[in-house]
């Protein structure tokens, strides 16, 4: 009896063992928290913005303006020829600023710089010089130029005496300057003879054009070597040059 009590026990005891053992599992199961997990709208939502952005054009905030939205100030400064032009036109403009500073207005310059630059005061284009070399073609007036230049470091020309554009503040080395000492001829149909072989007929290896002289008081154009406004001024100045030292009457220095 004792026996057959004991197994009775032990199959009870083994009976709550499992009821136990189910009930922890059942436990473990129910706190185990769901896997975190979207619903499948909110992961369809999210594909579909992605793509859309994907999709969608890069705009550059660089990219050029249209003309229709551009002031007038930008399509000048956009134009090729302006972008272009710049870089040729800055070069010009110094260069012109240079010689009209030095050589025509030089008291602008010292009163920019306080006085600290005091440059040469300048030389009008009908102000006498101090000096004239007169000598025939090929007998060395180049070297007796860059002599006087170089050692006595005087400002002089060579066949030039426009002291606007040039530095010939001195004097000049020259031998169409010449002319101002030539007796008048017999008759005025030999003077008008001489004028129209040398304004009439021009050729660069006479050595002379009438800008060397001075500014063209007719406003002819640098950029044309000889035309009808330099034949006219080219006969202005054989007027006032031809014989004038034997009068006593050269107006250009």
């Amino acid at each position: 009896a004792k026996a057959t009590r004991r197994r009775k026990e032990q199959s009870a005891n083994s009976n709550d063992g499992h009821t136990n053992k189910d009930d922890g599992q059942s436990n473990t199961n129910t706190n185990t928290p769901p896997s975190s997990s979207r619903p499948p709208e909110h992961r369809r939502d999210k594909t579909s913005k992605t793509s859309a952005t994907s999709s969608s054009p890069t705009t550059s905030p660089s990219q050029p303006k249209h003309p229709d939205d551009m002031t007038l100030l930008e399509v000048f400064l956009s134009h090729p020829l302006v972008k272009v032009g710049k870089f040729f036109l800055l070069p010009y403009l110094l260069y012109l600023s240079y010689y009209s500073l030095l050589l025509q207005h030089p008291h602008h310059l010292s009163t920019l710089t306080l006085n600290i630059l005091s440059p040469r005061p300048a030389v009008g284009v009908h102000s006498p010089r101090q000096l004239l070399i007169v000598a025939p073609p090929s007998s060395g007036t180049v070297q007796i130029q860059k002599e006087l230049k170089n050692k006595l470091h005087l400002e002089m020309g060579h066949e030039t005496s426009d002291t606007a554009w040039n530095f010939v503040r001195d004097g000049t080395v020259s031998w169409f300057h010449g002319i101002r000492f030539l007796s008048s001829p017999p008759s005025n149909e030999d003077l008008v003879r001489s004028f129209t072989a040398i304004c009439g007929n021009y050729t660069e290896n006479m050595g002379f054009h009438p800008a060397a002289y001075r500014v063209p008081e007719n406003r002819c154009s640098y950029r044309s070597k000889w035309d009808d406004c330099w034949r006219k001024e080219c006969y202005a100045i054989l007027i006032e040059e031809w014989g004038c030292a034997t009068r006593g009457n050269c107006e250009i220095g």
